[in-house]
């Protein structure tokens, strides 16, 4: 994957040109940053354009331990999130189980220490209907606020709906089609 470590050693040592990778710890990061926002009322955190561009940024060999020495310094207390007191609690449901979403999990972490509010990072083994009861059960639990990476967003319509209609959400990579 863009940053898999066989990769970036794939770049230090010359097999590999270059890659080029999203920003997953960005995208839990700012996932929560906006929840937390949207919670206190803030609704000008979202732009006109109703989509927020996290870069992405190409990676070769002038760079590669840069990077990699800075993947590893945000990934390293990955799975050591906070509880906060009476504080808002928001998840993000990734559409999968990648060390990618590792990756977002990090930043989802981070952002609640810094933010002092209570994250959870859910990644569904085993599809949609994982996905769906994940999104079900948060739903149920009272949760402050949603990011999620639809596995099929023309097909989660509805849900995504649902789950809008009683929580702050905002999807990840993409949205679903149709309001």
């Amino acid at each position: 994957f863009d940053e898999d470590d066989a990769t970036l050693q794939g770049i230090k040592v010359g097999t590999v040109h270059g890659t080029v990778v999203q920003n997953p710890y960005m995208y839990g990061y700012k996932s929560v940053e906006i929840l937390n926002q949207l919670h206190l009322g803030n609704s000008g955190v979202i732009p006109e354009s109703k989509f927020i561009d996290i870069p992405a940024q190409q990676i070769r060999k002038n760079n590669v331990d840069e990077f990699w020495s800075d993947l590893k310094s945000k990934t390293s207390g990955a799975g050591n999130a906070q509880t906060f007191e009476n504080k808002p609690k928001f998840a993000f449901v990734s559409n999968g189980v990648a060390s990618f979403w590792t990756i977002a999990q990090a930043g989802v972490e981070v952002a609640g220490k810094d933010l002092g509010v209570n994250t959870e990072t859910l990644m569904p083994a085993e599809g949609i209907a994982d996905q769906k009861r994940m999104i079900e059960d948060l739903i149920a639990k009272g949760v402050d606020g949603i990011a999620v990476s639809p596995i099929d967003p023309e097909n989660q319509t509805d849900l995504l709906n649902q789950a809008a209609a009683k929580t702050k959400l905002i999807p990840q990579a993409s949205d679903a089609p149709t309001p």
